[in-house]
């Protein structure tokens, strides 16, 4: 009757899916056995199925002539609750060279984070679960084959010690899907709002603020209350299925690279995600991306714009907590902040946070934003936790679901403020597909070895945010709508021909797979498939141009532009490849003002350009501007003649003086502002950004500027950033807000050079109207 029954059973199992790492356990040259949380005909019967398909015996339970056995065709299992099997077999570990090899068999039944400790054994619900999967499509649970292990004989060797590291493996893999058990909200609060340091802390507020300790607390339970997360397991399925069909509606396909690596650090590890920002549907992708590889989905550092109604509520349900942009300005607040941070950090859990704070409007990554980093390294560093290992993620949208309204904020006009109108005027978004999305979950950082390599570095934080920001871009990958951009506003007048165009994105294409070699890593700055596809096409297919870019007809050929309107939105993509580009720029810089390429001449720019394009500090950057060099006259695009080294063709693509021309007039129109005020030192630094607003279109007027993406906001305030970084300028600061700007010393050799490179830049522009265009002068502003 049973071996009808199995037989029965294994049919019926016969219809799921093979489960993950079950085809690794198959596929070993070794003998490994199966450790489960139970016993049964019900677990026996789908093992042996699954078995069968990798033309295996069927599976039974393991006795004591099989322990022996290094037989490939026996599939054997026992549960790690079975006492005699776990004493069999650390007998045999003790008093013979037998290697045993061994997976454990999780079998979950939902998905979502943990609110109490796993179970080691199974129990009536697991089997009905697993009876209903079939019929399900293990659409609400999930099996699990954890990664294949080994122990070795040893003679102190105990039924304790073996049950021990069993039970490590199970909850290995329960990591790994389901995150580190949470503790009761009423604990967490407890933990993160008492203890010693806590009441010395509120102690010494007090002391400041005049405000007794019984209201500081009140106010901590307040804040603690409004901020931290509360997932709730049950409402992940919904939402997951929910997202499912709005990603599918509103992307063709959404593609993640390097997931394994994250899976990996999972088991073991604390694990803080490092995205690129560059749209709200950043929280979503990532999460759903996670959840649907059935891995742990992360705690979210969440901007305190988004906790509106309804939206907070179901925000911190699924895991986010809310952080104030200037958390420094409220002790409090920023106390009680710190103290949940670095407590979720000591328990292990998962944790996503951007790095740059708020999106980016321009495109580009921004300067690190080190506050929550930094409370993380001080947990290391106190040594409450062994490691942190971070991991940069970058995200690549062929379409930014809110280009238009990134654009439009670059103009002066106010942010649209996140609030239950604005959710559904975004159901419009629901009507256009924006594409493919790539994730690249990039190399994972190690806090123990940076801090190794970075010994007694008074400016550890600094570096390793520096670290992360850069490799987040590197890993970014290079898509054709960006590629498009860059070819038009490369461009004096934003417009190109159609087959000039195609060209230019060709030899674009060429010169960004560089950077892979650059940086030694073919992983780094993929192309997207829209892009490999145009390029398999040799350049035959459709570009990417969207509604940014125009078409006119020119009897037999067309004529594509980029109308002043979409000008800052086309700017948004370009920015997204920039850094590709970057040491071709400066070596096109200095062909035009020296005649070739120098560069020992070029140190004045790149510190120029430092903080707004994150480059590395001049030694180390001149090192990678020489490898550069070494990549370039490999490849035939630079050449020596006489001692002198010069850019082989100056062929839109292979040459590109006007790549940094936006940020050169950027930085220029920004000086010649501040020099308005030389009668004073002290310049309001409110007063200056309105004065930013309102004169910026005086600069067109003017002739100060003829790039549009000059008069972006974004890249006036880079411009401001810029020009503290080299000491120029500093920011004074009034209860935690920039109030004044101090200007620390004479620009007036930056100004020299900004202009020598503004001036032959045009010249060259000018030449290249002449002669490439044929005479065809683009559509005006």
């Amino acid at each position: 009757m049973r071996r009808a029954i199995k037989r029965i059973l294994m049919w019926y199992f016969s219809l799921i899916p093979t489960p993950h790492g079950f085809g690794e356990v198959m596929d070993s040259d070794q003998r490994v056995l199966l450790v489960t949380q139970g016993r049964s005909l019900i677990l026996e019967s789908l093992l042996s199925a699954l078995s069968k398909r990798f033309q295996r015996g069927e599976t039974t339970y393991l006795s004591s002539d099989q322990l022996a056995s290094q037989s490939l065709l026996q599939m054997n299992y026992f549960s790690l609750n079975d006492f005699e099997s776990l004493e069999e077999i650390a007998g045999r570990l003790r008093s013979s060279p037998l290697l045993f090899r061994y997976s454990v068999l999780n079998i979950f039944r939902s998905k979502g984070p943990l609110v109490s400790r796993p179970s080691y054994q199974m129990r009536t619900l697991d089997y009905a679960i697993l009876l209903l999967s079939p019929i399900l499509h293990c659409r609400f649970f999930l099996i699990l084959l954890g990664e294949v292990k080994t122990l070795p004989s040893h003679s102190r060797v105990s039924v304790g010690l073996l049950s021990r590291k069993l039970k490590l493996s199970f909850h290995e893999n329960v990591r790994m899907v389901r995150g580190t058990p949470f503790q009761s909200f009423a604990a967490q609060r407890r933990i993160v709002l008492g203890g010693r340091s806590f009441e010395q802390q509120l102690e010494k507020l007090s002391d400041e603020s005049g405000v007794s300790l019984q209201q500081l607390r009140k106010r901590a339970a307040k804040l603690f209350s409004s901020m931290a997360a509360r997932p709730i397991s049950l409402i992940y399925i919904p939402t997951a299925v929910v997202l499912r069909f709005l990603l599918r509606r509103m992307f063709s396909d959404i593609r993640a690279a390097g997931l394994d690596r994250v899976a990996k650090s999972l088991r073991k590890d604390t694990v803080i995600l490092v995205p690129l920002h560059r749209s709200h549907l950043d929280y979503l992708i990532l999460s759903w991306l996670l959840y649907n590889a059935n891995l742990n989905t992360p705690l979210i550092a969440a901007g305190i714009n988004l906790s509106f109604w309804p939206f907070g509520p179901i925000i911190r349900s699924l895991g986010g907590y809310f952080v104030r942009r200037n958390a420094q300005e409220d002790s409090l607040n920023s106390l009680v902040l710190s103290r949940y941070v670095s407590y979720l950090v000591r328990r292990g859990h998962l944790q996503k946070f951007f790095i740059e704070g708020g999106r980016s409007r321009s495109g580009r990554m921004r300067a690190p934003k080190l506050g929550l980093l930094q409370i993380m390294v001080e947990t290391y560093l106190r040594r409450e936790k062994r490691d942190i290992v971070f991991v940069p993620v970058a995200i690549t949208y062929e379409q930014v679901v809110e280009e238009s309204e990134l654009a439009s904020e670059n103009t002066g006009k106010e942010k649209i403020e996140e609030n239950l109108r604005s959710l559904f005027r975004a159901r419009s978004f629901l009507k256009e597909n924006h594409k493919e999305v790539l994730v690249h979950f990039g190399e994972p950082i190690r806090l123990s070895e940076f801090e190794r390599a970075h010994h007694q570095d008074q400016q550890l934080t600094r570096k390793l945010g520096l670290q992360l920001t850069r490799d987040i871009r590197d890993y970014c990958a290079v898509s054709l709508r960006a590629l498009t951009c860059t070819a038009l506003s490369l461009s004096p007048r934003y417009a190109l021909f159609q087959r000039e165009l195609t060209g230019v994105v060709i030899r674009l294409a060429e010169i960004a797979r560089l950077h892979q070699t650059l940086r030694g890593r073919a992983d780094m700055a993929a192309f997207s498939p829209s892009l490999q596809r145009f390029l398999d096409r040799a350049g035959q297919g459709e570009l990417d141009v969207g509604h940014i870019v125009s078409r006119e007809q020119l009897g037999s050929t067309t004529l594509l532009f980029v109308p002043g309107s979409k000008r800052f939105t086309a700017d948004f993509y370009r920015n997204g490849v920039l850094h590709l580009f970057v040491p071709l720029g400066l070596f096109s810089i200095s062909q035009l003002l020296y005649d070739e390429v120098r560069l020992d001449r070029l140190k004045p720019l790149a510190d120029l350009l430092r903080a707004d394009l994150l480059l590395p500090d001049w030694d180390e950057y001149q090192k990678e501007l020489e490898h550069y060099q070494q990549i370039l006259e490999k490849q035939g695009l630079l050449h020596s003649d006489s001692g002198a080294l010069t850019l082989t063709s100056d062929t839109l693509g292979d040459f590109c003086p006007s790549l940094l021309l936006g940020q050169i007039q950027s930085y220029r129109w920004v000086l010649s502002l501040l020099a308005t005020f030389r009668n004073s030192e002290v310049v309001d630094y409110d007063t200056f950004q309105e004065l930013i607003k309102d004169k910026t279109i005086l600069a067109k007027y003017l002739g100060a500027t003829d790039r549009t993406e000059s008069r972006a906001l974004t890249s006036l305030q880079s411009a401001l950033e810029a020009l503290n970084a080299v000491g120029i300028l500093e920011f004074e600061r009034e209860n935690g807000r920039r109030s004044l700007i101090r200007v620390l010393r004479p620009f007036q050799e930056e100004s020299a050079l900004l202009s020598e490179i503004d001036l032959r830049t045009r010249e060259w522009s000018l030449a290249f109207e002449q002669n490439f265009l044929f005479g065809v002068v683009g559509p005006s502003e």
